[in-house]
């Protein structure tokens, strides 16, 4: 997932300037790529929670276990990377350059305060789980700041990554579910059976509550486009 949303970053830069004079556009194509990229992130970080176990456990038998937890952990922050990584696009390409640096350095200070304080009270388990709280929360407030540039308030991020969110308790239950369920009959049917309860858990919610998002994602799949959602927002009214 942080290889994903490192990639993101460089392409949506661009696709964001070219609107930049168009701000209701903008706007427009922000929110929505914030939902897509945020329902693709979700079923992708809630495996990496509930397959670390044993996807480690299969590949790497008993050296790698520490790294469990730590998996598990920082996967929780990558939930909401695509709203950092947005973002940061959209603050380059407004020119806000300087918000863009302390936006990204008030993310380090946290980051770092958290391993800090995972490392004082505990090993490697809590300083994942402290870097990992750390790194959703200032996915929320580099959201926040997005949402400003557009004289937007602070609960108009519902409306970005809400909905998308409260879908993980979900995602984690059928996946949690499935594992225990399989558990017994070893890492190859654990592994399918569980990403397959993820998924269709999933994507059924999401038609179910977000259909128009499911829908954009069907056609970019059948495109094989997925960084214009900006450039082909219609020039409507958000409200």
């Amino acid at each position: 997932m942080f290889l994903l949303a490192a990639n993101l970053q460089g392409v949506l830069f661009p696709v964001l300037s070219k609107v930049n004079d168009d701000p209701l556009r903008q706007y427009l194509g922000f929110r929505k790529a914030c939902q897509v990229l945020t329902v693709i992130a979700v079923p992708v970080c809630v495996l990496q929670m509930v397959l670390a176990r044993p996807l480690i456990e299969f590949a790497f038998a008993e050296r790698w276990a520490r790294s469990i937890p730590v998996v598990e952990g920082l996967s929780l922050g990558f939930l909401t990377q695509s709203l950092s990584v947005l973002a940061g696009s959209l603050l380059l390409a407004r020119g806000r350059f300087g918000l863009c640096a302390a936006l990204t350095g008030l993310s380090a200070v946290m980051v770092t305060a958290a391993a800090t304080i995972g490392a004082l009270t505990g090993a490697e388990a809590e300083i994942a789980r402290w870097v990992g709280g750390s790194l959703f929360l200032t996915g929320l407030a580099a959201g926040v700041v997005a949402l400003r540039q557009f004289n937007r308030k602070a609960l108009a991020l519902a409306g970005l990554a809400g909905v998308p969110l409260l879908l993980v308790p979900a995602s984690i239950l059928a996946g949690w579910t499935a594992r225990m369920a399989t558990q017994n009959f070893g890492p190859m049917i654990v592994i399918p059976a569980t990403t397959f309860a993820v998924l269709g858990v999933h994507l059924l919610l999401v038609r179910t509550m977000l259909p128009e998002i499911a829908k954009e994602i069907l056609a970019r799949l059948k495109m094989g486009r997925w960084t214009d959602a900006a450039a082909s927002a219609p020039r409507l009214d958000p409200a």
